[in-house]
């Protein structure tokens, strides 16, 4: 009598729901089709389910000869792409057999990206192993986001709640271990291509992986500035030992909504991220940038949204500015005292003696009054005092703000 479809999935199903490696055997030895799917639901194999749920019999049947590990369900995601730490490398070690270390799910999220999202450092680091053959670093999800966009985005605001939050400890190390390997990949590929090793030539590889912008036009660095995270942005530059690639590092770069990562800091209060940006070289940064901040979804974005919207990344187009940035041309200082009246980012901001004094047509007496009181208290931080006078015409201002008082 025919062994049915029905059998092979009771036998396959019992054996990823059971303790005993003796048990999933047994089952593997009388299963015709040892690769049959559940029927309705994510449509599992056997390895997806033990992987997912019931990891000690999962070494059973990854290593046998006739289970395939390539099979994706209907979310487009293989064995490596569900939260086992142990399976990628349980994989490694399996010869013989079709790993899907490339293969990505209906996100484009690859082996690689998905890891890098969970931030599980073991898991990156025998993945990079593999090569880039097998396993490529300049793989984008379908939000455009690479590995290193993966592992710097914690927005907590629109954060999926099965991502766990990673530390800025953890997220230091995984961005020193994918700069790492993208600068060893990039010199073996030039010494397979007989090409120059010079560090400058090496480092600029690295440096087209820092900049690559996602679908919002924001490199990884925007997503830094945003949450305010010095420590990552310290890491990310450390990776550079040449001053001419490190000076190359892309922070003027205005997202879709008009939002360099200098403006992202100070629209969020980051007073510490604004001197670390403000630090680098002025060539490489403008403090007076003027960017015309853009609080509605500009067209594409609501066209891509509606055609990937069972897709994309969760709240991914929420992101958008508050109303109170959009409309006419600002500058980092305009939005730190008018738009969020934050002394302390606007004395940071006028400690730097490339920050100039412009005005802004939207920029009325009482405002002034009100931005007068914040850069007076600033003021008592900043030996550019003089700035502030010129900015502000305190002189013909100054009794209408001790009427009101300080």
């Amino acid at each position: 009598m025919a062994v049915t479809r029905q059998e092979d999935l009771n036998l396959l199903e019992k054996a990823a729901k059971s303790n005993k490696p003796e048990d999933v055997k047994e089952a593997l030895r009388c299963a015709v089709n040892k690769n049959c799917r559940e029927i309705g639901g994510y449509e599992f194999t056997a390895v997806h389910r033990a992987v997912f749920s019931n990891r000690s019999v999962a070494s059973v049947l990854i290593n046998d000869p006739n289970v395939e590990l390539n099979l994706q369900d209907t979310l487009g995601r293989t064995p490596l792409h569900l939260p086992w730490r142990g399976c990628v490398p349980l994989m490694a070690k399996s010869e013989g057999k079709e790993i899907p270390w490339d293969v990505p799910d209906k996100i484009e999220q690859t082996p690689l990206l998905y890891w890098a999202r969970l931030g599980d450092d073991t898991s990156l680091r025998a993945l990079l192993k593999r090569g880039e053959s097998e396993v490529k670093m300049s793989k984008v999800t379908i939000d455009g986001f690479t590995a290193l966009h993966q592992v710097v985005e914690q927005d907590q605001r629109f954060f999926p709640r099965w991502r766990p939050l990673l530390s800025i400890d953890l997220r230091c190390k995984l961005v020193g271990i994918l700069l790492k390997a993208k600068k060893e990949r990039a010199r073996k590929g030039r010494q397979l291509a007989n090409l120059s090793q010079e560090a400058s030539e090496l480092e600029s590889d690295v440096l087209d992986f820092v900049n690559t912008q996602d679908i919002l036009k924001r490199s990884a660095l925007h997503y830094i500035a945003e949450e305010g995270c010095v420590a990552i942005l310290d890491k990310l530059l450390s990776c550079f030992n040449v001053k001419e690639v490190k000076d190359r590092v892309d922070v003027k770069t205005l997202d879709v909504h008009g939002c360099a990562p200098l403006l992202l800091a100070v629209q969020r209060g980051h007073k510490d991220m604004v001197r670390g940006l403000l630090k680098l070289p002025g060539e490489q940064i403008d403090p007076n940038v003027r960017a015309t901040v853009i609080a509605s979804r500009p067209r594409e974005l609501q066209d891509y949204e509606e055609n990937h919207k069972q897709l994309c990344r969760p709240n991914l187009f929420s992101k958008a500015p508050d109303e109170k940035y959009s409309g006419t041309d600002l500058t980092p200082l305009h939005v730190a005292v008018e738009v969020n009246r934050q002394f302390q980012v606007a004395a940071a901001l006028l400690m730097d003696e490339r920050t100039t004094m412009v005005e802004n047509e939207r920029w009325e007496m009482v405002d002034k009054v009100g931005a007068a009181m914040i850069l007076i208290q600033a003021a008592k931080d900043c030996v550019e005092c003089s700035k502030i006078l010129q900015f502000f015409e305190l002189q013909k201002i100054i009794e209408k703000v001790l009427m009101i008082g300080l």
